[in-house]
């Protein structure tokens, strides 16, 4: 069995092409494995080039916000007493006599505090007014604007009828109930 020159030159023609598109696939594969490597190299530098501007801007805000959270850890720092000296002075001011009949805890943000104790603590003071109508508003106004995070959740208003003859010597007397929410870095016990 006789292989003809012509028949040689084939079987080399087609192991030549082989060879080659096996060349040109692992170059295409080598190609394809820089560029994947390159594109992981960009997304990792672009993730490292995020976090340091997500970084600098947070160290940039913290550096600008200091003085206010100063101002804002101020404010929060009254305890329950320095409260219910303020809501009593709002009564002494307006002339309305004021009865603190409950303050009990409310929710607690314990997430921020390194000692475990609660950072921010809401108080739910409930208080009882009694004088005049103009006066119980007047109050109930100026317990919207205590000088510590606060707001008045509710108002209850009543008029109280006065018997005899002593209606014409007294001034209208009214009856309120307002319960008062606060804020404070105290620790209060349930």
């Amino acid at each position: 069995m006789k292989i003809s020159r012509t028949t040689l030159i084939s079987l080399g023609m087609i192991a030549l092409a082989v060879i080659t598109w096996g060349a040109v696939v692992l170059f295409a594969n080598g190609v394809r494995a820089q560029r994947d490597a390159r594109l992981l190299q960009i997304a990792y530098s672009q993730e490292i080039a995020l976090r340091e501007n997500i970084s600098i801007r947070l160290h940039a805000l913290a550096r600008d916000t200091k003085s206010l959270r100063e101002k804002l850890e101020g404010i929060v720092q009254v305890d329950v007493l320095g409260i219910v000296n303020m809501i009593e002075g709002v009564g002494k001011i307006t002339g309305v006599k004021i009865k603190i009949n409950d303050a009990s805890p409310g929710a607690s943000w314990r997430q921020f505090s390194a000692a475990g104790a609660p950072l921010v603590q809401e108080i739910n003071f409930l208080v009882d007014m009694e004088g005049s109508f103009p006066s119980l508003m007047h109050t109930a106004a100026l317990f919207e604007k205590l000088p510590t995070p606060s707001y008045v959740q509710s108002l209850e208003l009543g008029y109280l009828p006065q018997s005899g003859d002593n209606l014409r010597n007294k001034s209208e007397v009214w009856h309120g109930t307002i319960n008062i929410r606060a804020l404070s870095a105290s620790d209060v016990s349930s």
